[in-house]
């Protein structure tokens, strides 16, 4: 019966179990360094109509700095090195221990093999299996996993590899066999994500 209570009459604090909840300040101000909303029945409802009310609001202020690395002098670089300090990047929030979160892009020049498995042998009748008699494609439970492809491989921005029994060995005699491979391109001059902490 106190908040906001100064000059109104008894009758119109008397209901202190007049509330709603609302999302109204969230949707409009999340995200933003400034926010303006009128605290009015029109923006907000009137759960108690005759009582004079007011908007109690809980917010923190959650500070962020994210730099691209395509607005700084690292562009067309192999490799980077900046430092995350106060003087570099200004200080949004004295006294607050800060990190810079970094979010980039590799340009195709800058990528690489990652090879994520390596199957040999054959896992169906119908790859590869051109030209080939039946006896040769018949055998669909004859694979073995290898790290050939991936230790020859990653790393390198291209690479070549013999698909042979000589290579891989052979998990199944007389089964005409394959290389089934999945793999990524990875930028090899960057982490994910780079935390560097300052005050």
């Amino acid at each position: 019966m106190t908040t906001c209570a100064t000059g109104r009459p008894a009758s119109e604090i008397q209901n202190v179990h007049c509330s709603s909840q609302s999302t109204t300040v969230a949707e409009s101000c999340n995200g933003k360094s400034s926010c303006s909303i009128n605290a009015i029945n029109s923006v907000f409802g009137d759960p108690c109509p005759g009582t004079y009310k007011y908007l109690e609001l809980a917010y923190t202020c959650i500070f962020h700095i994210q730099a691209y690395i395509f607005i700084h002098s690292c562009n067309g670089k192999s490799s980077c090195s900046i430092n995350a300090i106060n003087s570099v990047f200004g200080d949004p929030c004295p006294g607050t221990y800060k990190y810079l979160e970094l979010a980039y892009t590799c340009i195709s020049q800058g990528r690489v093999i990652s090879v994520q498995s390596a199957v040999y042998g054959r896992r169906d009748k119908t790859t590869c299996a051109t030209g080939r008699p039946a006896s040769q494609i018949q055998n669909v439970c004859c694979s073995s996993q290898s790290t050939t492809v991936a230790e020859s491989c990653n790393g390198k921005s291209s690479c070549s590899i013999n698909v042979s029994n000589y290579v891989f060995g052979d998990p199944c005699p007389g089964t005409y066999k394959y290389l089934e491979l999945a793999y990524t391109c990875q930028c090899k001059w960057l982490k994910d994500h780079l935390e560097l902490y300052y005050f």
